[in-house]
């Protein structure tokens, strides 16, 4: 598992900063993915069962693995689906590189009212324990609001559990969703 996450995280070294990805490599992701197993609670399963727009259901709120969550955008983007994430109270860590890459990749995003947006520094978690260091690549956002707020916050540091990206500036970048609450 370990080989797995450090060939990962390599690998999406080489993508992270791409302002586009080509089909070929969401594929080869997608596939890589797979290959070693999701769960079947995955939120790879539940993009390519979704019908879109995809509304993220609220155990994948919370993030998880990135890999598993770049592989869900990708399956959104070249299925051709739409995602919402609303009726939420939160969307944190690999949840919000869900959105980005999927935003990224010219398919309709739209978020909820007054949402939290939690960012972190990369980190991965082996045993229980969790393991931040300057070795793991960093996800840069690609919205360009996004990616401005962090930087303006001194960018990504391991010293922050979560940094809370301003509702209306999420809200500015992947659009509001229609018919959210206020």
């Amino acid at each position: 598992m370990r080989f797995f996450i450090a060939a990962i995280s390599v690998f999406l070294a080489f993508t992270s900063a791409k302002a586009e990805d080509t089909p070929e490599h969401m594929d080869f992701v997608i596939d890589l993915v797979m290959k070693n197993s999701p769960k079947i609670d995955s939120v790879v399963y539940w993009a390519m069962g979704c019908t879109s727009p995809c509304k993220l259901k609220p155990e994948y709120s919370a993030g998880g693995t990135e890999s598993e969550f770049r592989a869900a955008a990708y399956i959104l983007v070249r299925g051709q689906k739409d995602l919402e994430i609303k009726d939420l109270t939160a969307c944190r860590s690999a949840c919000t590189i869900l959105m980005d890459l999927v935003a990224d990749n010219h398919r309709k995003t739209c978020v909820g009212y007054d949402m939290a947006w939690g960012v972190h520094f990369a980190r991965y978690v082996e045993n229980g324990s969790i393991f931040r260091s300057e070795d793991i690549v960093q996800y840069k956002y690609r919205a360009p609001l996004i990616a401005e707020w962090i930087k303006k916050q001194g960018g990504m540091r391991p010293d922050l559990r979560y940094m809370y990206v301003p509702s209306e500036t999420v809200e500015q970048a992947y659009g509001l969703c229609p018919n959210t609450m206020f």
